[in-house]
């Protein structure tokens, strides 16, 4: 199983969407660190005790020896303390990260991580079949509302494909 260190920003699309059962139906391994679980709000934390409990979301808390490694690490300026720690946990193990924030995403490539945002996860519902085209493409237009940060021209793109893929299904 691939193992997934996943940044806020996706669980919080992700529970706005109410698509967390499907992110937890994957096939990866979620994990994330105790310093992006409490960038959450009460609501959204709650919302992922049920994975927590149940063994699906790992939350990775560092000891000593390992903070101290953290604070030593030569990672990027400018990212927020959470994005640090799951920055480091994937570039230390070698996982794919799972993230919608553009400097976050832009320091995986140049560490030659493989990266993925909220996007690629709406292809994996759909290609799955956890979710339709239709239900594709109204999702990602109330997230466009919700989500300024989104690359709005891949949403688009998106959109105009899912469209056409739900035209050619209707027309079979």
């Amino acid at each position: 199983m691939i193992v997934a260190i996943t940044d806020a920003n996706i669980f919080i699309d992700i529970i706005y969407l109410n698509f967390t059962e499907f992110l937890f139906s994957l096939n990866l391994e979620i994990q994330t660190t105790h310093a992006v679980i409490s960038e959450l709000n009460s609501t959204q934390r709650e919302e992922l005790r049920t994975y927590t409990d149940t063994g699906l979301l790992t939350i990775i808390q560092f000891n000593a020896d390992e903070m101290q490694e953290l604070l030593e690490y030569d990672l990027p300026k400018g990212l927020s303390p959470a994005d640090r720690s799951v920055l480091f946990v994937a570039y230390k193990n070698n996982s794919m990260m799972l993230s919608g924030d553009m400097k976050l995403r832009k320091c995986c490539h140049s560490l030659g991580l493989n990266v993925h945002g909220i996007l690629w996860l709406f292809d994996q519902f759909i290609e799955s079949g956890r979710i339709s085209f239709s239900i594709a493409v109204s999702k990602i237009n109330g997230l466009m509302e919700y989500n300024r940060w989104l690359p709005m021209d891949e949403c688009i793109k998106r959109i105009d494909l899912w469209n056409g893929e739900e035209n050619k299904a209707n027309l079979k």
